[in-house]
């Protein structure tokens, strides 16, 4: 049986250091080595903003105009930003070229027609996480 050709994408911010991409490129080798029908071909890493708009991201989107791979493994579905719009114009225009995206985290592959669903559900939870911790911080700074 033929592997599925995977990529690794990773982005982080500018304020991280050259250790975190190597952090997470060893743990994203690590989880794609014991998956028996992938192969991890090549890891594009970015060091940017809040979007993945870095040259390695125009790079990996090019490739898979190109298909030169059938999976974008990524850290979490955050990897790509956090607008939920977003992300699922870039999964669908991903799937448009054979490609889908599995998040390590998420342990959730966009092979399935109900991923927008799934993503939704994620985002709506990470939101509401992300505002709790928002108002706790707002209050600690009150008292």
């Amino acid at each position: 049986m033929d592997k599925k050709k995977a990529v690794a994408y990773i982005r982080t911010k500018k304020s991280r250091t050259v250790d975190y991409v190597q952090v997470q490129s060893e743990k994203i080798r690590e989880r794609v080595s014991s998956m028996e029908d992938i192969a991890l071909m090549d890891i594009y890493a970015d060091t940017s903003g809040k979007t993945a708009e870095g040259v390695s991201y125009k790079k990996m989107i090019a490739d898979a105009y190109e298909h030169k791979f059938d999976l974008v493994v990524v850290k979490d579905f955050g990897t790509f930003g956090w607008d939920l719009k977003r992300l699922i114009t870039i999964i669908k225009q991903l799937k448009e070229n054979g490609v889908s995206v599995y998040s390590i985290n998420d342990n959730f592959c966009t092979d399935v027609e109900s991923y927008g669903i799934y993503l939704s559900i994620i985002y709506a939870v990470r939101e509401t996480r992300r505002e709790l911790l928002a108002e706790r911080k707002a209050r600690k700074r009150q008292q």
